[in-house]
C-alpha cells in the first residue's frame, strides 16, 4: 500500500499540474521568533476554492474514465471538499451530488452551489452525511468520491508533499492536519519514500481527536461525539485506508484546543494577514508543542473558508483576550 500510493502521488503530481496551483511556501519571521525554529507557511488557502482538496477531488475524477463520468459523482462533506468535487465536476462537465451536515457554514454551502453542484443539507455531523451519500450512491447508481478514504484521494492530496520538498530543500519537521486522514496518508507516502529522516506530525483538535487516539491505542477508534469549530477536521472515525498508512509511517500526532486554533488563526490574520479557516490553523496551533531547535518547519495552512462572523468573534475575543493578558502570539 504504502509503495503504491507514493507512486500514484508521483502520477498525480505530473497529472495535476495543469488543474491545481503551486502554492507559495511562505516564511514566517514572527512564527520563527516565538517558536524558536525557521518556521515555513504551505498556504494551501490561496488554492483554487481555497482549499487543498481540490488536489484530491480533481484527481480522483480524472482517474474516473469518460463511462464512469456519466453517472455522474456523489460525495459528503463538511465544505471544502465539497467544493473541491463541485469546482472539479465543473470543469470536467460531470454532474456532481454533495450531502452537507446541517452545521456547515454558510459561506460553504453557498459556495458550493455556485459551483454548480446539487447540495443536499442531511444530519448532524459528517458520518451522518456520508451515510446518506452512500445511501444515494446506490440507489443512484452514483461514483462516491469519498473525502479522505479513497486512494486517488490520498495520492492527490499527497501532491503537496512533493511540492513542498521541490521548495525547500532542507526540511526537518513538517506539520499536518487531520479530518479523516487522506492528507496526511498522502504527504505521509511523498515524504517519506525521498526523505524518511523528515519528521511528519499530525495534528487534531482535542474534540475530535479520533486518529490520535487510534494512533497511540494501535487500532481503530470511533468517537462518540465531535465537538471543534474546526469542522473540516470534525470526524469521528478515521478513514481505514489513511489509518494504515498513518500508523506505519506518521511520526507522532498531537492535540490542540480550541483556545490554541482560536489564537492561531488571529496570529495568521494579524501577522501574517493570511486569512484562515480553524481547520487550517491547526499547525500553527500547534507550533509551540515542539522543541525550540532552529530546525525547519513546514505548517501546512490547507484552508481559507471561514464565515465571516467567526472571522469577526475571533478578532474580538482574541483583542480582549491579549489586551487583558498584555501577551502577544500564539
Amino acid at each position: 500500500m504504502d509503495r503504491l500510493l507514493s507512486e500514484e502521488v508521483v502520477k498525480a503530481s505530473d497529472v495535476l499540474r495543469d488543474y491545481v496551483k503551486h502554492t507559495p511556501l511562505i516564511h514566517s519571521q514572527s512564527l520563527s521568533n516565538k517558536c524558536g525554529n525557521k518556521v515555513f507557511l504551505k498556504s494551501e488557502n490561496l488554492q483554487h476554492t481555497g482549499a487543498f482538496k481540490v488536489r484530491g477531488a480533481m484527481y480522483k475524477m480524472l482517474s474516473l474514465g469518460e463511462d464512469a463520468r456519466t453517472h455522474g459523482v456523489v460525495c459528503a462533506s463538511a465544505g471544502n471538499h465539497a467544493q473541491g468535487v463541485a469546482y472539479a465536476s465543473r470543469l470536467l462537465g460531470v454532474s456532481a451530488t454533495i450531502v452537507m451536515p446541517e452545521r456547515t457554514p454558510s459561506n460553504k454551502i453557498l459556495a458550493t452551489k455556485n459551483l454548480g453542484a446539487d447540495v443536499i443539507i442531511h444530519g448532524e455531523t459528517f458520518d451522518d452525511a456520508n451515510r446518506k451519500a452512500q445511501q444515494l450512491r446506490d440507489s443512484h447508481s452514483l461514483i462516491e468520491v469519498h473525502p479522505f478514504d479513497d486512494f486517488h484521494v490520498m495520492a492527490g492530496q499527497g501532491t503537496i508533499g512533493t511540492e513542498l520538498l521541490e521548495q525547500l530543500d532542507s526540511v526537518d519537521v513538517i506539520l499536518v492536519p487531520i479530518g479523516g486522514g487522506g492528507l496526511i496518508a498522502g504527504v505521509l507516502a511523498a515524504v517519506k519514500k525521498s526523505k524518511p529522516d523528515v519528521q511528519v506530525i499530525g495534528v487534531e483538535p482535542i474534540g475530535a481527536c479520533a486518529m490520535f487516539r487510534s494512533f497511540k491505542e494501535g487500532n481503530m477508534v470511533e468517537l462518540t461525539q465531535v465537538l471543534t469549530r474546526a469542522e473540516g477536521a470534525a470526524v469521528k472515525r478515521p478513514g481505514l485506508k489513511a489509518f494504515d498508512v498513518v500508523r506505519r509511517l506518521c511520526d507522532d500526532i498531537v492535540v490542540v484546543s480550541e483556545e490554541s486554533i482560536e489564537e492561531a488563526v488571529w496570529t495568521l490574520m494579524r501577522d501574517e494577514k493570511l486569512v484562515v479557516e480553524y481547520a487550517g490553523a491547526l499547525t500553527v496551533a500547534a507550533l509551540k508543542m515542539l522543541p525550540s531547535r532552529n530546525k525547519n518547519v513546514i505548517c501546512l495552512v490547507t484552508g481559507g473558508n471561514i464565515d465571516g462572523s467567526l472571522i469577526s468573534e475571533t478578532i474580538r475575543v482574541c483583542s480582549d483576550r491579549f489586551a487583558v493578558a498584555g501577551a502577544v502570539g500564539v
